[in-house]
């Protein structure tokens, strides 16, 4: 990248935690301001000529680890984030990739920020980038935004149940996996991103996932089925999770209820007929 971005910045090894705190806000609302599936705070980059320098930043015990806790309770719960420790031609690099705001701006202590140009500043401060803010953010579904980015096609055939997709709405599975890439496209399961590969949205993980659990935002909204004994909810007799996506398990989600559901059975024109209660 010839310069930083409102939703990248580069450090060579500030491990403040308030500054970390700031540059959180201010890349997670950059990120949805420019419709990007993260930001990004990379630690071991010169500022200036972008070299890999490489970083004393860790996310070991005697680093940044232990700051984790305290920096995640002063940033609000609109926002995700996670540390990566990279090597890169032999210099360690540290990655800090955040999820983009949600629903309303990401705050630092109460207090939203934005980057403006590579300046960190107040959101309050730049009215206008408030205003256009808000507008994305109310305008923003969830099921549009990003579960994975960037990742080959070949890797979204594996994480995506493809073939029920395209028997669930009784269309001919087509020939080919680029056809089929092309056609999850045109419908808006997927994008193409800025580095090349695929971006599979939430709407296409939540129904078709192979394993929710390969999504790590998305691994907690597993179906899970609970059934009790008596009328009340305070004793679970038996439980079952679904790790595949909503419209993939559908019907072994009903079935496992119907299982559940107690039975009469009656005779019916000399034939034994269970009916559901």
């Amino acid at each position: 990248m010839p310069s930083e971005t409102e939703w990248v910045e580069f450090k060579e090894n500030n491990a403040d935690p308030a500054s970390i705190g700031k540059n959180i806000s201010a890349l997670s609302n950059g990120a949805a301001l420019h419709d990007r599936p993260s930001g990004y705070l990379v630690w071991g980059i010169d500022d200036d000529p972008h070299q890999i320098v490489g970083t004393n930043f860790s996310l070991e015990p005697d680093g940044i680890g232990p700051q984790e806790p305290r920096i995640r309770a002063s940033v609000s719960d609109n926002c995700d984030f996670q540390f990566h420790n990279v090597d890169v031609d032999n210099q360690q690099v540290v990655v800090l990739e955040i999820n983009p705001a949600r629903q309303y701006p990401v705050r630092f202590n109460r207090e939203p920020f934005i980057r403006v140009g590579s300046a960190t500043k107040r959101l309050r401060d730049v009215a206008q980038i408030e205003v256009r803010l808000w507008r994305i953010l109310n305008q923003s579904s969830f099921e549009d935004n990003i579960a994975d980015a960037n990742v080959t096609g070949d890797r979204v055939l594996q994480l995506l149940d493809c073939p029920s997709y395209f028997k669930l709405l009784r269309l001919p599975l087509p020939d080919g996996n680029q056809n089929i890439l092309e056609t999850l496209r045109s419908e808006g399961l997927i994008r193409r991103s800025d580095a090349g590969g695929w971006d599979i949205t939430n709407l296409a993980a939540l129904l078709l996932a192979h394993d929710l659990r390969e999504f790590r935002r998305l691994a907690r909204k597993r179906v899970r089925v609970i059934g009790y004994d008596g009328s009340g909810r305070f004793d679970p007799a038996r439980e079952r999770q679904f790790d595949l996506g909503y419209a993939s398990t559908f019907q072994q989600v009903i079935e496992h209820i119907m299982a559940l559901v107690p039975s009469n059975e009656i005779i019916e024109q000399a034939l034994n007929v269970a009916l559901p209660m």
